[in-house]
């Protein structure tokens, strides 16, 4: 029986439908494990936040969260080890199946090999009209997405890279 819920993510930011994850996780009885995926490609219009930065916007809303941080790799492989090797036992990934996360019709946590448990998450259960592409690109636009301290997280972010341009 598995007694943690992976939640899987850039999280770039962490939006009102990430929240309903974690919070359709707890409500399933299970304790929440967020992972921060891309953590060595930051600074960029794809991932324009730290792990540091993202692990911030998710505490601001749960603040007792456990986020783990999970690199890129080039090689598929690696990056299934190296997920492998940071989930605990007795554990299930919470997954939402969408088109860019599939290779050749296949999603990458196919790979597992029925090794961890997996749960996808429909439309049905959590409906966020908004992905967080949009977000990025408008996030006055679509605050509403956004948890308020997420917002003004991401405010913050902001004031800082202007502060940093002008230097």
């Amino acid at each position: 029986m598995p007694k943690n819920g992976i939640f899987i993510g850039r999280f770039q930011p962490f939006h009102k439908g990430h929240q309903a994850v974690i919070e359709k996780i707890m409500n399933d009885g299970l304790k929440p494990i967020v992972i921060v995926g891309s953590v060595n490609s930051t600074d960029n219009s794809r991932n324009p936040y730290s792990f540091d930065q993202v692990k911030k916007m998710i505490t601001s809303v749960f603040p007792d969260i456990v986020c783990l941080p999970l690199p890129d790799y080039q090689d598929d492989m690696k990056w299934l080890s190296h997920l492998r090797s940071i989930i605990p036992c007795e554990s299930v990934i919470y997954y939402f199946r969408k088109d860019e996360d599939l290779k050749n019709g296949v999603h990458y946590l196919d790979f597992l090999d029925g090794k961890i448990e997996l749960r996808e998450i429909n439309s049905d259960e959590i409906n966020i009209p908004v992905r967080a592409t949009q977000i990025r690109s408008n996030y006055e636009r679509f605050k509403l997405f956004l948890p308020s301290s997420v917002y003004q997280i991401m405010i913050n972010c902001d004031k800082h890279k202007l502060a940093e341009m002008k230097k």
